[in-house]
C-alpha cells in the first residue's frame, strides 16, 4: 500500500514493548531458575525494569517493587500502565 507521490527517504520500524515484554532477560531467567518460582510473591528492592519484565514474562508471580526514589517509581508505574492499555495481538 503506498500513499503520496514521493519515495520515502527512511523507513522507521517500531517494535512492539508487549513483544519485550514476553522476553526472559538473562539475569531474570537466572534468579527464576535460581529460586525454582513460579508463582506467589516477589519482593524486589530497588527495582531494574529489565527484571521486572522478565520475571512478568517468566512467572506467574505477583510482583511488590520497593523504590526510594519517587520519579523512579512514576516512571515505572507509567511504563507498565501504559504497556498494559496496549493490545496483546
Amino acid at each position: 500500500m503506498v500513499f503520496g507521490d514521493k519515495s520515502v527517504e527512511k523507513i522507521t520500524e517500531f517494535k512492539s514493548p508487549v513483544a519485550d515484554l514476553r522476553k526472559v532477560t538473562t539475569k531474570a531467567g537466572k534468579l527464576i531458575s535460581r529460586t525454582e518460582a513460579e508463582g506467589g510473591y516477589a519482593l524486589v528492592f530497588g527495582p531494574d525494569i529489565k527484571i521486572l519484565k522478565g520475571l512478568i514474562a517468566g512467572t506467574s508471580l505477583s510482583i511488590i517493587a520497593y523504590e526510594k526514589d519517587a520519579l523512579k517509581v512514576q516512571a515505572l508505574r507509567e511504563y507498565f500502565n501504559k504497556l498494559a492499555s496496549l493490545p496483546t495481538a
